[in-house]
């Protein structure tokens, strides 16, 4: 048969098997965020950088919008970072934080080397803390493992209390295991398969998840409370506020009759004999 260059052979009717290559991920969106396995972050470091973050862009131009607190830490802790106002003297609780200016006289707190000395010192807070969560991250997955039968890693771990990713890449996943059950009466072999699961952890109740409110204590008065009637001078004790003081006295206990004359004959020495 002569065949041209035209003429159409069985094979080209066969579809390739091959795949094009996949569009990157990058070509499609480059808004689009990457997928990290970092575990979320607790509220103490979102606190902890949001804290930093308003330190670092420090301009010493931010009031307080809900006004301070006046409790002078009888309330609330002492401030670590700014606990006195060295314009006005005024004691500053935990309330009120670095980067806002006084609640009283309106002043900043903060001078160049206090502000860098601050950064320095919450970047070092948010490391311990993100030591500490990952630290406990991993007893509770130990835990859940040796509750489930899984053997802890011989390796030991790259830093105290965090197991290495090479370790956990090793460690084998938790298997099926199967049982052999004669049934008595039908006389036949019954394979059962068990798959472990593991121990669901405690979600979080709602009194842990709600925040506390902390109640704040107002500016005090401008105007200082007395009175502008004269003292009397043949009652220079007497109440000119105006606030109604009723004098009461106080309750003495009543004792039966005899008691005390009983004390004093037990309490008087003995007579020598004569």
């Amino acid at each position: 048969m002569h065949k041209t260059a035209w003429t159409s052979l069985p094979s080209d009717r066969i579809k390739p098997t091959h795949k094009p290559p996949a569009q990157s991920s990058d070509s499609k969106g480059k808004g689009k965020a990457k997928a990290s396995n970092e575990p979320p972050k607790s509220s103490e470091v979102k606190r902890l950088e949001a804290l930093a973050d308003a330190v670092r862009r420090y301009k010493g131009t931010e009031v307080d919008s809900q006004g301070g607190c006046f409790c002078q830490a009888r309330e609330h802790a002492l401030s670590t970072y700014t606990p006195i106002c060295l314009s006005c003297g005024l004691i500053l609780c935990s309330i009120n934080l670095p980067h806002h200016k006084c609640p009283s006289c309106l002043s900043a707190l903060l001078d160049p080397a206090l502000r860098e000395a601050i950064t320095a010192r919450l970047e070092a807070s948010i490391a311990d803390t993100l030591a500490h969560e990952a630290a406990a991250r991993a007893r509770a997955q130990e835990e859940q493992r040796r509750a489930v039968g899984d053997f802890p890693s011989l390796g030991g771990p790259t830093a105290p209390g965090v197991p290495s990713s090479a370790d956990s890449a090793l460690r084998p996943p938790p298997q099926a295991h199967k049982v052999l059950s004669l049934n008595s009466k039908t006389k036949r072999v019954v394979i059962s398969s068990y798959t472990p699961s593991p121990t669901p952890s405690r979600p979080p109740s709602r009194s842990d998840a709600k925040e506390e409110v902390q109640t704040r204590v107002n500016r005090p008065p401008n105007e200082v409370a007395y009175s502008r009637e004269p003292l009397q001078p043949a009652r220079p004790w007497a109440n000119v506020v105006g606030d109604a003081i009723v004098y009461r006295p106080p309750v003495k206990d009543a004792k039966p009759k005899g008691e005390g004359k009983r004390r004093r004959k037990q309490n008087r020495p003995a007579e020598s004999a004569s």
